[in-house]
């Protein structure tokens, strides 16, 4: 069947999480941890693209994924963590919730409210039908925009036909089903034009869908990778943006979450959940980019666009050769050129970014050889929860 994305329904905020016990604080703490999970799932991929963006490196991240205890649904992965047999699962709600509660000590490692552009549900349809009715397609793509308009006006509504028509709602009952609510953002107009490009702008989705496809063949889950404009034909959505008059055509913010100003101190020491090391070659004393270096920045740009409600610590480390204030300084500089490029090049908001040099202080090896010197002259990229 040629199936294509037609919309963007909703953006998973904290409704897709990691919970683990006390002995995992990071997404590096997970080697050698068993870990239950619903195979081939929206939360499968949170935890994939986590991997991807830690210090754990090729060999080490499929131990990982070997090592998985697959299920067939999220109660089931829920089940074998509060029974202790795993010692992390990656859940959706209400699973989340209820393993926190039956299993004493858990928390949440990372989720989608941290991750909050990363899981998103989507609306497919079959290209023949939407070739052959685009008029449907066209009414139901704006039937379901002023549905979800009214589901964000009123809540409750929302909260009340869940319970008639759902069991699993109606079970949980009023207060934790509005609860759960909270953890999913339904998707307008706006997050439409975001995923998509509606705008102009590059589409949100061909990154991640890019992303994952490569994660997915190199797990060898699938044979091959389709391209984005293979696996989408959202017609119906540009016929509904281009038909508003351009002064109310929605236009996403660069950030969608405030940060205060400046970023609190906290920022500089709080543990990360993860951390990326990225390797930027300056020249040396020099703290100017390379266009090699910015090339490679790209694909933190998009880890910071997936983790839009952290605070991302860029810290520069330098070997042990030369003068250690001298080298100290040069490494807050390079950071801080990190930090400009991303924020000029991709419009973040600064305050979310802190530029920290360690100088020669944070080794991860030896400073006595060349290849041990090599390796601690990096850049760490480090995802902060806010």
């Amino acid at each position: 069947m040629n199936a294509k994305a037609i919309m963007q329904v909703d953006w998973s905020r904290g409704g897709d999480a990691i919970v683990a016990d006390q002995s995992i604080h990071r997404i590096e703490d997970l080697k050698g941890k068993k870990i239950s999970l619903a195979l081939f799932t929206p939360s499968h991929w949170l935890l994939e693209y986590s991997l991807q963006n830690s210090s754990l490196d090729e060999s080490e991240q499929a131990k990982i994924a070997k090592s998985l205890v697959g299920k067939n649904a999220s109660p089931d992965a829920r089940t074998d963590f509060v029974a202790g047999k795993v010692d992390a699962c990656v859940v959706w709600e209400p699973d989340v919730t209820e393993a926190l509660k039956q299993r004493p000590g858990s928390h949440i490692l990372v989720s989608s409210k941290t991750a909050s552009n990363l899981i998103a549900d989507l609306m497919v349809a079959r290209q023949d039908f939407i070739q052959q009715h685009p008029d449907v397609i066209k009414a139901f793509v704006q039937g379901w925009m002023d549905g979800t308009a009214e589901a964000n006006r009123h809540p409750e509504t929302v909260t009340k036909l869940l319970m008639e028509n759902e069991p699993v709602y109606k079970d949980l009952g009023e207060s934790e089903t509005t609860n759960g609510l909270s953890t999913v953002k339904w998707a307008t107009l706006e997050d439409n034009t975001k995923m998509f490009g509606l705008d102009g702008s590059e589409p949100l989705f061909n990154r991640l869908f890019v992303q994952a496809g490569k994660t997915w063949v190199k797990r060898g889950y699938i044979s091959s990778q389709v391209s984005p404009s293979e696996a989408t034909d959202t017609s119906a959505l540009k016929e509904m943006y281009t038909s508003m008059a351009p002064d109310v055509r929605p236009v996403p913010p660069k950030e969608e979450f405030p940060v205060k100003s400046p970023p609190p101190a906290s920022v500089r020491s709080a543990p990360a959940i993860m951390d990326r090391p990225v390797n930027i070659y300056f020249g040396s004393g020099r703290a100017v980019l390379s266009e090699n270096a910015k090339q490679v920045l790209d694909s933190v740009a998009t880890m910071s666009k997936a983790f839009s409600n952290a605070y991302i610590r860029v810290e520069g480390n330098t070997d042990s050769v030369g003068n250690p204030a001298t080298n100290q300084r040069l490494s807050q500089s390079r950071a801080q050129a990190v930090v400009n490029y991303l924020v000029a090049r991709y419009g973040f908001d600064r305050n979310r970014f802190v530029a920290l040099g360690n100088g020669p202080n944070n080794p991860v090896a030896s400073n006595s050889t060349e290849a041990g010197r090599s390796k601690n002259r990096r850049t760490d990229i480090k995802i902060i929860s806010r």
